[in-house]
């Protein structure tokens, strides 16, 4: 992939990465949807998981792959507010239909150079735009009307921005959360592994390439110690690599969660990818 791309920077939209990895699954594999879990029970010889639909599930390990509010985590380390760590930011993201708009973007991914808060647009397929926005608060919690929030804290800005805000979809077919960080001094319980932004987020725009990264790390562990049946070993031994590894990046992030143009011009302006700041009254 990489020398196909010659070099040049591509952006994976989440939906589209997790249809390429369904379409690899072997049929053995059984998947539920709509539900997650909600009890673990560990014993000598496996552990089993029940869904909050009331399925039941056995085996060797349970892999936490759930994400930055894990339930799994929750189950098994404890409560979410023992290792989060909020970096003063909210974020959102959506997609919206515009064929003007995404004309007039061209190959660029635009972003405000607006203080304190940012909007970032770039084209996708099929005359689409994705946004994603991030803006300072003090307050952590949730809103009851993220949309509300989004369009009142943005209104200001000029640009394209309002045209954004129009399109803003009702959740859930828009994302809204804090940004936040996930610090754990183990990611293995026994039989329980946590991996990607369950244990290790670090902030936006670096927890996908971690997440993969501590997923082929967790699977070459399985799979080097699958012979000698020691599957907790191998979750132990694949944490402390992947631990390492995401040290800078969380310290990055700090930083740039502390700039006054968060996710803004500070860290894309002049990049040779094509990532430009754009003034937020730029007409």
């Amino acid at each position: 992939m990489v020398n196909s791309l010659d070099g040049r920077l591509i952006s994976l939209l989440r939906g589209d990465l997790a249809l390429a990895l369904y379409e690899r699954l072997s049929q053995r594999v059984v998947q539920s949807y709509g539900c997650s879990v909600q009890a673990l029970d560990e014993r000598a010889a496996g552990v089993a998981a029940t869904l909050t639909d009331g399925t039941r599930w056995s085996g060797d390990l349970v892999i936490g792959a759930d994400g930055i509010h894990s339930a799994i985590r929750k189950l098994a380390f404890g409560p979410e507010s023992n290792y989060l760590r909020y970096l003063g930011l909210h974020t959102a993201a959506y997609t919206f239909a515009n064929p003007e708009l995404h004309k007039k973007l061209g190959q660029q991914f635009a972003i405000t150079d607006s203080l304190d808060k940012t909007v970032g647009l770039y084209p996708i397929r099929n005359e689409r735009i994705a946004v994603f926005t991030a803006h300072r608060t003090s307050d952590s919690a949730f809103p009851p009307d993220p949309r509300a929030v989004v369009q009142t804290t943005y209104s200001d800005l000029g640009w394209l921005v309002p045209d954004a805000l129009a399109h803003c979809p009702d959740p859930p077919a828009f994302y809204y959360d804090q940004v936040s960080q996930i610090e754990m001094p183990r990611w293995t319980a026994d039989r329980v592994a946590l991996v990607g932004d369950a244990c290790q987020a670090v902030s936006l725009l670096a927890g996908a390439s971690l997440a993969v990264a501590g997923a082929q790390l967790l699977a070459s562990e399985l799979a080097n110690e699958a012979k000698r049946d020691r599957p907790a070993l191998s979750l132990h031994k694949a944490g402390g690599r992947v631990r390492g590894r995401q040290t800078s990046c969380r310290t990055a992030n700090r930083r740039m969660g502390s700039s006054p143009q968060p996710y803004a011009g500070s860290c894309f302006a002049g990049s040779p990818s094509g990532v430009w700041p754009y003034p937020a009254s730029a007409a």
